[in-house]
């Protein structure tokens, strides 16, 4: 431990009140980049998640260091504390709130995930302010914020991956039999085709989710372009 940040472990009025400025700045700043791009969970969400966590925390070195005097004022009374259950009540509290911000699109594509674990990151970051571990704060924000930049890079990198996952609708179901076809005689593979249950229900045309193994020269673009080409595909759109 950094001999400089010894001092904000002390649960007096002024760290307290640091704590929780540093839990709503983190927390904030976090939830900027989800805001931006109209997430579920934005900056007020990310903002209230950190601080909630913090004040947890600090609530229960309270109740450690208040121990004392309230067994001396109430005698031989039997009290104990265990300060990891707050923080573990806050962890299992998150997945909670994380899995509200989870859905499934109509073209069976999984949205929120990278909203749910950023809120259960802020949530870590909160309990490490709010036990004044204040070194584990500076590195876990830098980060944290640093992992969501790389943004562009996770798109570069799947842009150029040789599986691709695609969401077709065609006029009827023997269509999805020749797309399979015409994906061979370019050099695809179809290593899997999971037919839409709840067809009729969001489009009139039948729907698939198909899982590719693409030729290395092939840029994802290419195959939507060359799918979208035939009279047969309503529409396709890479998941």
């Amino acid at each position: 431990m950094l001999p400089f940040f010894a001092q904000f472990r002390q649960l007096t009025f002024a760290t307290m009140l640091l704590r929780m400025i540093f839990a709503m700045l983190c927390g904030g700043f976090i939830g900027l980049e989800r805001e931006k791009l109209n997430r579920p969970a934005g900056f007020r969400t990310y903002m209230l998640t950190c601080l909630g966590a913090a004040l947890t925390m600090m609530i229960a070195q309270y109740t450690v260091e208040m121990l004392p005097v309230w067994k001396t004022e109430y005698g031989n009374a039997q009290l104990n504390v265990d300060v990891t259950r707050l923080s573990a009540q806050v962890i299992n509290g998150i997945g909670f709130l994380g899995a509200g911000t989870i859905l499934v699109t109509g073209q069976q594509e999984v949205r929120g995930l990278t909203t749910a674990v950023c809120l259960w990151a802020a949530a870590c970051l909160g309990i490490a302010i709010g036990s004044g571990f204040l070194e584990c704060m500076l590195f876990g924000f830098a980060i944290i914020l640093l992992v969501m930049l790389l943004k562009p890079l996770e798109k570069w990198v799947i842009a150029r991956s040789r599986y691709m996952n695609i969401y077709v609708e065609v006029d009827e179901m023997s269509d999805l039999g020749e797309i399979s076809t015409q994906l061979r005689q370019y050099g695809m593979k179809v290593l899997d085709m999971e037919i839409d249950q709840q067809m009729g229900m969001r489009s009139k045309h039948p729907g698939a989710v198909l899982h590719l193994r693409l030729d290395k020269k092939t840029p994802h673009a290419a195959v939507l372009y060359m799918m979208a080409e035939h009279d047969y595909v309503a529409s396709v759109t890479e998941v």
